[in-house]
C-alpha cells in the first residue's frame, strides 16, 4: 500500500522551485492591464518589459549581487559532507579535517549579470453584466552572463594548498564530475505558464461631492505548466513560471473615482500551488550552500501561500492622457520538502535557503494614452497605449530589477 501511494505521488505534476523570487512579468499582474466593462466584444493586449540592473536582497534585506540572495559565499568543503564515506565524494571529504572550513577556505563569492526581456500576449472576451474571460501566455528571454566565482581561499597554511589542489583550482570541472552540475552562464528563450481566468467587474456611480464612482473587481483563474522547468543540472537555471506546477488564484479589488481627475484603488491576489514530487537537488549537511549541491533525491514539495497586493493613485481626464503611480508587494511563504528515501534527513534538506519565505516591493510609474476618448462611441476599435518604469524598493531572499515596458491594447 505504501509503495502504491508513493507511485501515485510520483505521477503528480513535478516542481523544483515554484514562483522564482524575481519580479518578471506575470500574466496576473493587474497593474499592466486596462479595466474595461463594455459587453459583447473582444480585447487584445500586447505587453513587453525589459529588466536590467538586477539587485539581490538577503534575508536581512541587505542589497547584494543577485547570485548571493541565499548565501554570500558558496562552500566547496561543505558540499562534500553528508555522503557515504565509501563513495567518491565521501572519500574526497576524508582528505580534509572537520574544522578546515573556517568560512574562508574553500569558499567562492559568486557574481554575475543578466539580461531579461518578458512579453505577454493576452485576449479577453466581455460578456453581459460585467463578466469576462481571459487567456494569457507570457514569453521570456533570459541571459545570465559574466558569471565569476572569486576564490576566497588563502595561500598561508598546508590546509589551504591542499584545498586548492584537490578542489578549488578546477572548481568547475570538479563540481561537474562529482555532481553533474554546471555553475557557469545560462541562457534560454521560452514560453511561460499559460493563464486562463474569469473576472467580474461592476460599476456603481455615486452622486456625491467627492466620490463619483465605485468599481468592484472579482477574479479567479488557473495557471497551467506550459513553461520550461528548472534544469536540475544547471545551478543558475531559472524557471519561466511555476516550474511544472498547476496553480489556482483568486483576487478582489476596488477602485474609487474622486472628482473628475483622480482615481485610486487597491487589489489583493492570493495563489495556491499544488504540491508535487520529482528529483531535486538537496542538502545533505546543514552547512551546505544552495548553489553547490551535489546530491539529488526524489522528494515531495509542499508550497507556501502566495500573496500579492497593489495600491495605486491615478490622475486622468487630460485629453486622453493619464498618469499613474502604483506600489506592489509580493510575498511567498515557506516551502517544505519530504524525502522519499531514508538515506538523507528531511530536517537537513529543509534548511535550504531557497525554501524560505521571500518578499518583493516595487513601484510602478505609468504614462497612458486612451485614443478611445477621441473616437466615436461606435468606433470599430479603440486603442490604448501605456509606457511605464518599474523601480524596485526592497525585499528578502529575492531579486529586484529596474524595468521599462509598454502595453498596446485595443478592443474589437
Amino acid at each position: 500500500m505504501k509503495r502504491l501511494l508513493q507511485l501515485i505521488i510520483l505521477l503528480l505534476p513535478q516542481l523544483t522551485h515554484a514562483i522564482f523570487p524575481i519580479d518578471y512579468l506575470r500574466p496576473y499582474n493587474d497593474n499592466l492591464f486596462r479595466p474595461y466593462t463594455q459587453a459583447n466584444c473582444w480585447s487584445l493586449d500586447a505587453i513587453i518589459e525589459h529588466s536590467f540592473n538586477p539587485e539581490g536582497h538577503t534575508e536581512d534585506g541587505c542589497d547584494v549581487n543577485f547570485l548571493q540572495i541565499c548565501n554570500c559565499t558558496q562552500s566547496s568543503l561543505a558540499m562534500l559532507k553528508g555522503f557515504d564515506p565509501e563513495t567518491e565524494i565521501g572519500m574526497l571529504s576524508q582528505q580534509f579535517n572537520i574544522n578546515d572550513d573556517d568560512g574562508v577556505r574553500g569558499h567562492f563569492e559568486p557574481c554575475g549579470d543578466f539580461d531579461l526581456t518578458s512579453a505577454i500576449i493576452s485576449g479577453r472576451y466581455y460578456f453581459d453584466r460585467g463578466f469576462s474571460v481571459v487567456a494569457s501566455l507570457p514569453v521570456y528571454s533570459l541571459k545570465i552572463c559574466d558569471v565569476e566565482w572569486t576564490e576566497q581561499t588563502k595561500s598561508a597554511v598546508a590546509a589551504d594548498f591542499l584545498v586548492r589542489e584537490l578542489i578549488t583550482d578546477e572548481i568547475d570541472k570538479n563540481i561537474c564530475d562529482l555532481g553533474c552540475l554546471n555553475i557557469r552562464n545560462f541562457e534560454d528563450t521560452s514560453v511561460g505558464d499559460f493563464y486562463l481566468g474569469m473576472q467580474w467587474m461592476g460599476e456603481f456611480p455615486q452622486h456625491k461631492n467627492l466620490l463619483k464612482n465605485v468599481r468592484l473587481n472579482i477574479y479567479g483563474g488557473m495557471t497551467f505548466p506550459t513553461a520550461r522547468e528548472c534544469d536540475l543540472n544547471d545551478a543558475l537555471s531559472i524557471p519561466f513560471g511555476n516550474d511544472g506546477a498547476f496553480g489556482v488564484l483568486f483576487g478582489v479589488g476596488i477602485d474609487l473615482t474622486l472628482g473628475c481627475w483622480v482615481r485610486t484603488g487597491v487589489d489583493a491576489m492570493f495563489m495556491n500551488l499544488f504540491g508535487s514530487s520529482k528529483c531535486r537537488r538537496i542538502k545533505t549537511f546543514d552547512s551546505q550552500t544552495d548553489l553547490f549541491l551535489l546530491e539529488t533525491a526524489e522528494a515531495r514539495k509542499e508550497f507556501g501561500f502566495t500573496q500579492r497586493y497593489n495600491l495605486y493613485l491615478e490622475l486622468f481626464g487630460l485629453g486622453g492622457f493619464s498618469f499613474k503611480a502604483a506600489y506592489q508587494h509580493f510575498r511567498h511563504n515557506d516551502d517544505f520538502l519530504t524525502l522519499f528515501s531514508y538515506c538523507h534527513s528531511d530536517m537537513i534538506a529543509n534548511t535550504a535557503c531557497s525554501l524560505r519565505e521571500w518578499t518583493l516591493h516595487n513601484f510602478y510609474f505609468f504614462l497612458n494614452f486612451d485614443a478611445g476618448e477621441h473616437l466615436y462611441e461606435d468606433a470599430s476599435w479603440k486603442p490604448f497605449v501605456s509606457i511605464w518604469y518599474k523601480l524596485p524598493h526592497s525585499g528578502r531572499h529575492s531579486i529586484g530589477t529596474q524595468g521599462v515596458g509598454g502595453t498596446v491594447w485595443f478592443s474589437l
